[in-house]
């Protein structure tokens, strides 16, 4: 129910005095609507009356009704009061949320209305403003509507006295007074509302739409900013109110319409034609997409709005592409696809579902008749159980297809939930055609039906293992073959143990090993084997031989075996009597050819029934045994066997002596009389057997094959170990992590994989000599062993690299402990050589499944994490990240890049200068190439020098730098030198000394203005570095030791080679105002001046800096200070003239 005034009686009568009610439009009341809605830039603007039961709208602009009932009016609250009211938002203003303007059209969001005050306390009606936005609303805006209303209540009031004046003549003049009262307070009211025209040029300003007003006669009265910049137009060009003409004139002669229709081109075209557009869209020629709308004003003109709706349509298209490729997908799947809302109704059909069973409505009882009604409850009631708890389901049943046949299909329907909720929005459901899959199900349960009659019209008893469960279910047959009574169902279920229990026990290893060669090979099971049968005479036992084939599941693991069972007692016994009419006259012609046959062997002969056993005088001689000091029994003989090898005894034995193989043999371990332990091979035969084919004597031989098993040892260590440390080597680890691998699989636990390389190793071998860092790899290896457990693995990869797999379940944590003891015990100086080696060890981590689930991916992937950890400064350890990769696939396209830059003429030469302390004039200056990329813009050398010189690239870049730098210096009106940096990598390539010629030749520069600047690298190979020098030294070269300080041997080369110059590192003159740093400064000065050597300070940066190293004897200074590099004429121009002046 809404609020009524307290003077409701009253406040009706004073309205319907107005006699206005109904009255046709009238355009004062209109003007203020368009004001209203133009000033708060809002779609509708209303003058209403509340009436009774209804409110009527005098006046109304975005709304095409003349009134609501009265209970929809926000007016009523309105009129409760003087103030103006304010709904910001009503979807959540509890008064209005559900009320049918707000959930329907025009779909309400924000109100404002002022109450029609006719007279204290009398409030006919409301002028209001409406928005389908929530929004606010300011004092000002509250302050503009107020006096907005006061002009309808003006006009009101005209109204209510020219109706009085039609009625009461009398009152006439003192009507035209009052009108003419209201017509001043009209002309006040209008006044403050051309006042507040600034609000309005504020709120176009920050529009984010372009707005353009032009009028009749074709002239832009109203513009702003974002007009400009949407159109690409100049502000100027708007100044003063243009003619649209003017404008379109302009936007053709700036190609604004390249993209767009031609009827845009046309210079002709009257204003009228491109305002009068409506709605449309086109396209700039930045490829910006513009939504233009236009609205006519009244008495002609037009206001026109501009859009930028480039995003909105390009996700558009995404989404319309998105829907494309799912409505493909769910078109090409060989299932009925649909998809409904919560209750059932159906929102999407794929053109199999419609193809197959015909057209179908939105409604449930369309589908539910396609149910076979033999299915149809079971089906229903499945359903309803998963609607209920909201979770899949499937379900088989028969559906009717379009030619009204009955087919069974496979149904499923899953639940599709709203992001980040619970709450189900739809159902998708699919079908599946089984049809033919249930047929053979059938037919294979008949064809079933018919082999269980014939294995038993074949006596066979049926038997079938799982090998999961461990349970074997036995048909009445076969458990009438084990002696055992069949139960009230016919098949008896018998765990292993059960079944073993009713064998011979001798037999039971034997049947056990077939059992498991079967499964293992996945072929057939063959055994024979004994039961007892009280049913058989004397209660003994008899012969069953059993027939298996492996069933293997989808994934192609054995998961069954399916066999049958025969009695073979009578052809066991046939078989066994006509072997023991032959044992007798055989057993001494084999065990004459056994002795022939192994003069050098043992020999034994064994009464398998007694136990005893006879052994040659070579048998106890080969075990350090006197003739007769061991028993003469094969208790005495199985205790010199080796504990490891009794099983690998036992089981070849038993299954000859079962018959199940020709002869014995096998390979194990005797304990000599000295206590150690010798390999020897083992070979027999059973030569005599009962009449029940239980062996009774057996022959055979013992060779000692002891230094055969010591020689296959030492090779299949030799293939799986490094010789060098004796660790694994890259096939064993490689092998070793497999396992582990296939492990996590099975279990889900966590793989470390630790990539190791030594840093400096390289440094250490060239200096010391490959049997120095022989040494050092050796010792590496034992401390790195040392910090790891006996389960885990470590393995020598090759060179300097080594690989540690973390044995158990991984964590992250466990293995940055790992890695951190790893570096800890590297870290630790070595005494290689009668030297004191220091090194260092970079670690790259990967853990498996996160990093990878096979080996080749781990290791690549820990082989990013260790550059990573020799990027980061070495000596440290990194675990693998995905943004790896993308910085690998970074360096890889900057490689490509860089082989491309020297062809495209990317790089440039900087110079920078060097000051003569002596003299303060310019000695000279450094070439520093420079990369321009071509889109990444300016890339450092820091960037991509190692990478040239790793990739070897820097052998053509250093021979280009050395032309153009030669090429330059040769134009210098002052004769400086030029020093260019040649890497160690170019030292190693043949042909430097001849390119180093090429170059001073093809410029004419004298190769005394020419200065190499090398590092200590190049001297590691001292040999071949030493004889290039003394060649360029012999062409008049000067040769300058960059760096100086760094590396541990600079003072040794001192001695080998007479450089012209030494440049002390940058890292001592930074911190030269220490008294420490400062000494070693001058030390180095005095031992440059001693041996005739010029001195260098490089990265002079501060005046303090230049001061000091002046004052320690330094005889020139480079750095930002004097001079950042730069391009010659930048750099030198300026020097030059300052020299020329100085």
């Amino acid at each position: 129910m809404y609020p009524l005034p307290r003077n409701e009686d009253e406040r009706l009568m004073a309205l319907r005095a107005l006699r206005i009610l109904d009255t046709p439009p009238e355009e004062q009341f209109d003007a203020v609507c368009r004001t209203a809605r133009r000033l708060f830039d809002l779609p509708i603007a209303l003058v209403s009356l509340v009436d009774k039961d209804r409110q009527w709208f005098k006046a109304r602009c975005g709304l095409d009704v003349d009134g609501t009932p009265r209970e929809l009016a926000f007016c009523n609250y309105t009129i409760l009061a003087d103030d103006v009211f304010v709904v910001e938002d009503a979807a959540l203003d509890e008064r209005f949320r559900a009320n049918a303007l707000v959930t329907g059209r025009p779909h309400i969001r924000f109100y404002a209305g002022a109450p029609l005050v006719m007279a204290p306390g009398l409030r006919a009606g409301t002028l209001c403003v409406i928005g389908t936005e929530p929004r606010a609303f300011t004092a000002a805006d509250r302050e503009a509507l107020t006096d907005l209303a006061r002009v309808v209540v003006a006009h009101l009031q005209v109204h209510r006295a020219r109706v009085a004046s039609d009625d009461e003549t009398a009152r006439r003049r003192v009507n035209e007074a009052l009108i003419a009262s209201q017509k001043a307070e009209l002309e006040r009211c209008e006044r403050e509302l051309r006042e507040r025209g600034s609000l309005l040029t504020t709120t176009l300003e920050n529009m984010d739409q372009g707005l353009m007003m032009v009028d009749s006669e074709g002239v832009i009265q109203v513009h702003n900013r974002r007009a400009c910049e949407l159109l690409g137009l100049p502000p100027a060009l708007l100044e003063g109110r243009p003619a649209f003409e003017t404008v379109h004139r302009h936007q053709i002669a700036s190609d604004e319409f390249a993209r767009a229709e031609p009827f845009f081109n046309r210079p002709t075209v009257r204003p009228e034609e491109l305002l009068c557009g409506g709605h449309y869209e086109r396209e700039r020629p930045d490829g910006t997409r513009l939504e233009v709308r236009s609205v006519m004003l009244e008495g002609g003109g037009v206001v026109r709005t501009y859009t930028d709706v480039t995003a909105a349509r390009r996700n558009e298209a995404a989404l319309r592409e998105s829907e494309r490729r799912y409505r493909t997908l769910a078109a090409a799947l060989p299932h009925k696809i649909w998809v409904t809302d919560p209750d059932g109704n159906a929102l999407f059909y794929n053109e199999r579902m419609t193809a197959y069973h015909g057209p179908l409505g939105t409604g449930i009882a369309e589908r539910a008749a396609l149910i076979h009604p033999d299915d149809a409850r079971r089906i229903k009631a499945v359903k309803r159980r998963a609607f209920t708890k909201g979770v899949p389901f499937d379900v088989e049943g028969r559906l009717r297809r379009i030619d009204g046949a009955w087919r069974w299909h496979k149904l499923v329907m899953i639940p599709m939930r709203r992001e980040g909720s619970d709450e189900i929005v739809e159902w998708l459901g699919t079908s599946l055609d089984i049809e033919e899959i249930y047929s053979d199900r059938h037919r294979l349960q008949e064809t079933s039906d018919l082999l269980l009659l014939a294995q038993e019209a074949a006596g066979a008893g049926v038997w079938d293992l799982d090998l999961k469960a461990g349970l074997a279910r036995h048909c009445a047959k076969t458990c009438r073959m084990h002696g055992i009574e069949p139960p009230e169902g016919g098949w008896a279920v018998l765990d292993r143990d059960q079944w073993a229990a009713l064998l011979h026990p001798d037999d039971v290893p034997a049947a056990v090993e077939q059992l498991r060669q079967a499964v293992a090979g996945g072929g057939l099971y063959k055994a024979e084997f004994r039961v007892r049968r009280p049913d058989t005479e004397g209660g003994g036992w008899r012969w069953i031989a059993g027939y298996a084939r492996v069933v293997c599941d989808e994934a192609g693991e054995p998961a069954r075996l399916v066999g049958l069972n025969f009695d073979i007692t009578e052809r066991r016994h046939a078989e066994e009597a006509l072997r023991a009419s032959e044992a007798q006259l055989r057993a001494s012609e084999e065990r004459l050819a056994m002795a022939l046959d192994a003069t050098n062997d043992g020999l034994w002969d064994w009464n398998v029934v007694t136990g005893d056993v006879w052994l040659s005088e070579r048998w106890y001689a080969m075990l350090g045994y006197d003739p007769g000091e061991i028993r003469p029994h094969v208790d005495a003989w199985s205790a010199l066997v080796h504990p490891d090898d009794i099983d690998a005894v036992m089981r070849p034995l038993t299954d000859h002596l079962k018959g199940l193989t020709p002869i014995y043999q096998c390979e194990h371990r005797v304990r000599h009389r000295d206590g150690s332990w010798r390999w020897i091979l083992d070979r027999g035969k059973v030569v005599a057997r009962d009449g029940a084919g239980r062996a009774i004597r057996a022959v055979g031989t013992h060779t000692d094959i002891t230094d055969r098993k010591e020689a296959e040892r030492r090779v299949e260590h030799a293939a799986s170990h490094d010789s060098l440390t004796d660790l694994p080597n890259r096939a064993l680890f490689r092998h070793r992590l497999n396992q582990q691998l296939a492990e996590s699989r099975r279990t889900g636990a966590s793989v470390a994989l630790l990539y190791l390389d030594l840093d400096r190793f390289k440094t250490v071998n060239d200096t010391l000599g490959h049997l120095a860092g022989d040494a050092l790899l050796r010792e590496t290896a034992r401390r790195m062993a040392g910090a790891l457990r006996l389960e885990d693995t470590l393995a020598r990869l090759g060179g300097d690299e080594f690989a540690v797999l973390q044995a158990g379940d991984a964590s992250p944590a466990r293995t940055r402990a790992l890695a951190e003891r790893l570096v800890e015990a590297v870290s630790e100086p070595f005494g290689v050589a009668g030297r004191s080696v220091s090194v260092g060890l970079s670690v790259g981590i990967a853990l498996s499944p996160g990093d990878g689930t096979d080996a080749d991916e781990l290791f690549k992937n820990a082989d990013l994490a260790l550059y990573r950890a020799k990027m980061a400064g070495r000596n440290t350890y990194r675990f693998y990240e995905p943004a790896m990769d993308e910085a690998q696939q970074e360096r890889q396209a900057l490689e490509l890049d860089l082989r491309q830059a020297l062809a495209r003429g990317e790089f440039a030469l900087h110079y920078q200068p060097l000051l003569d302390l002596a003299s303060g004039r310019i000695s000279g200056c450094e070439a520093l190439v420079r990369w321009h990329h071509r889109t990444r813009g300016m890339i450092p050398p820091g960037a991509f020098i190692a990478l040239a010189e790793e990739t070897r690239l820097i052998v053509p870049l250093g021979e280009w730098v050395l032309r153009e730098a030669c090429r330059e210096a040769a134009t210098w009106s002052e004769p400086m030198r030029i020093s260019v940096n040649v890497s160690a990598v170019q030292f190693r390539q043949p042909g430097l000394v001849q390119g180093v010629m090429s170059a001073l030749a093809a410029s004419g520069l004298p190769p005394e203005r020419l200065e190499l600047e090398i590092t200590e690298t190049v001297l590691i190979h001292e040999g071949e570095a030493l004889k290039t020098l003394h060649q360029l030294r012999g062409l008049g070269v000067r040769i300058a030791l960059d760096d100086f300080g760094t590396g541990y041997s600079s003072l040794s080369y001192l001695r080998r080679f007479p450089f012209d110059k030494i440049k002390i590192d940058r890292s001592f003159v930074k911190e030269i105002d220490n008294p420490d740093t400062a000494a070693i400064v001058r030390a180095m000065v005095g031992l440059g001046s001693r041996l005739g050597i010029a001195i260098t300070a490089e990265g002079v940066e501060t005046q303090a800096q230049l001061d000091q190293v002046r004052a320690e004897g330094c005889t020139e200074a480079q750095g930002y200070l004097i001079s950042r590099p730069g391009p010659a004429r930048e750099v030198l121009g300026p020097l030059e003239r300052m020299m020329r002046a100085g």
